[in-house]
């Protein structure tokens, strides 16, 4: 039985569509999976010293909670003024 070339030609392009989503989706997938190792530094953690007592460590903790607070009240003030600011600038436009 002989078929025509012209049968064969229709076949391939048939198919076409088919191979070029294979073709993306072999890409795809070996785009996403070339980065598979990863680097991690190791550093020795300083050695401890004796566990502090609780009045001892209560003021680490009372002096780092004391200069984030004052850090946020300075921070608040000059939100605070820079909306007075605006709010004086847009009144005097009215």
């Amino acid at each position: 039985m002989h078929t025509h070339p012209n049968s064969a030609i229709k076949k391939i392009r048939n198919s076409f569509p088919s191979l070029i989503v294979l073709a993306i989706g072999y890409m795809l997938g070996t785009a996403s999976t070339v980065a598979t190792s990863t680097h991690a530094d190791i550093r020795k953690t300083p050695s401890r010293q004796a566990f502090k007592s609780g009045s001892e460590r209560s003021e680490a903790v009372l002096r780092e909670i004391a200069s984030t607070v004052k850090r946020m009240d300075t921070r608040l003030a000059r939100i605070e003024k820079s909306v007075g600011r605006v709010a004086k600038m847009r009144s005097q436009e009215d």
